[in-house]
């Protein structure tokens, strides 16, 4: 019995020390969070990487050894398992030999499989560079072979290199004051500040921050810190996952009427009776999205995107309140796409991904006079039924702080003293629209 509550206090002992292992690379937020906060955000690049720096290697030491420890714990205990089969029956002993037995054959079967794809990898390359010399050597009627002007056309080419052309602090400067997309000084910027503005991808190869990052085991939860990511974006765009992305190429982009707000394929103009796009509400339910709210702000995060897919409403993604807001991932990508007359050539496509970066938040394929129901009472908004229950002033304003006393005011008849303040604000609560 006294030997079975060592091996269980050791199995608890490595337990904890593998959480704790797991926790590291979330200790340091807090202390960078202070230290960040408390500095001038005019901080040259030099002080900031340093800064991040210390914070990030004063963790470290520990790290490592409680790494050590997690290790020497695993290998006593191992130890002790290898022990506890000969106090029991010979059945399970020789259970335990033949399932050794099995991982052995696994592990020299894997080993063997990575010498030989990497042997037969070298050996591919070795043939496929012998007979490329061949080609190269071989000449017919005394002219060369594609296969030479192509190598030499090869040489010729130089892989770019991703680099500022000014000083990192100048550079850094720009791209952190917004240069970079700015349509008055992004042409001049894009040419002399390429990897700080992403033009390219690339760390700042100066910053001890970003071979720090490399090295943690989720170096996501430094990047994506609300005092740091802005930064780090420009300093450590490759670790981070800061590189200018694509456009995704969903569908409804390329059809005739665009996207509905969840990127469903509208039947007609967005906004009308007939666009056949699918009714804002939450999924979460209503306790769930208020208690998750502030998460709709994480820009960044995992967390932030389920939110946003749970509760639409709450987080302002659709609806007659909806948000204005590009697609956080295509933050750099919106800017460079705008300076190129994206937002004009490829309307539908930005209207889904950038139209804060365009401002089409609110523009329409399609006049709200020329629809079945017209207007709504602000005169730009399209109304979707007789009783206009889809406009602005049918609901309370969630965006406004007025929104959570609408419920009081209605109790103490505001909505019949001041019917145009009520109307503007809680619409919704006054039933304006039901009457």
């Amino acid at each position: 019995m006294k030997f079975a509550g060592f091996i269980f206090c050791l199995l608890v002992i490595c337990a904890n020390s593998v959480l704790m292992k797991d926790d590291q690379d979330f200790k340091i937020l807090d202390e960078m969070e202070n230290a960040l906060s408390s500095k001038n955000t005019t901080l040259s690049f030099e002080d900031i990487d340093k800064m991040i720096y210390e914070q990030l290697t004063k963790e470290k030491t520990d790290k490592q050894e409680e790494s050590s420890k997690a290790e020497g714990l695993k290998m006593v205990q191992q130890i002790l398992n290898d022990e506890l089969p000969q106090k029991n029956s010979q059945q399970d002993v020789q259970a335990v030999k033949e399932k050794r037995k099995a991982d052995d054959i696994e592990y020299i079967a894997k080993l063997f499989k990575e010498v030989f794809d990497s042997q037969k990898k070298e050996d591919g390359q070795a043939v496929e560079k012998k007979e490329y010399g061949q080609a190269v050597e071989k000449q017919e009627d005394g002219v060369e072979t594609v296969g030479k002007k192509e190598k030499e056309d090869e040489a010729a080419v130089e892989e770019p290199v991703c680099e500022d052309e000014l000083s990192t602090q100048d550079c850094y400067d720009l791209a952190y004051n917004g240069s970079c997309t700015d349509p008055k000084t992004s042409k001049q910027t894009l040419k002399v500040c390429k990897r700080s503005c992403r033009v390219c991808c690339a760390d700042n190869e100066k910053s001890q921050t970003c071979k720090l990052l490399k090295t943690l085991r989720n170096p996501m939860s430094i990047c994506q810190m609300a005092n740091t990511h802005e930064r780090l974006r420009i300093t450590c765009t490759k670790t981070c996952q800061y590189c200018a992305k694509a456009m995704t190429e969903v569908p409804c982009i390329r059809s005739k009427y665009g996207c509905c707000w969840d990127g469903s394929i509208a039947q007609f103009h967005i906004g009308t009776m007939e666009d056949g796009c699918p009714a804002c509400r939450d999924y979460g339910g209503e306790k769930f999205c208020k208690s998750f709210q502030p998460d709709c702000k994480e820009r960044y995060t995992l967390k932030g995107e389920q939110i946003r897919a749970l509760c639409p409403m709450t987080c302002q993604r659709c609806g007659v309140f909806k948000k204005c807001a590009d697609n956080p991932r295509l933050q750099d990508t919106c800017g460079l796409l705008r300076n190129d007359g994206a937002c004009q050539s490829m309307f539908n496509a930005m209207k889904y991904n950038c139209p804060k970066t365009c401002n089409i938040c609110h523009k329409a394929t399609i006049d709200c006079k020329d629809t079945r129901f017209g207007c709504c009472e602000n005169g730009k908004t399209i109304a979707k039924d007789p009783s206009n229950s889809s406009c602005p002033e049918c609901h309370d304003d969630i965006t406004s702080p007025v929104a959570k006393h609408c419920k009081r005011l209605v109790a103490h008849r505001v909505c019949k003293t001041h019917s145009a303040f009520m109307r503007k604000y809680c619409g919704g609560s006054c039933k304006f629209c039901t009457k």
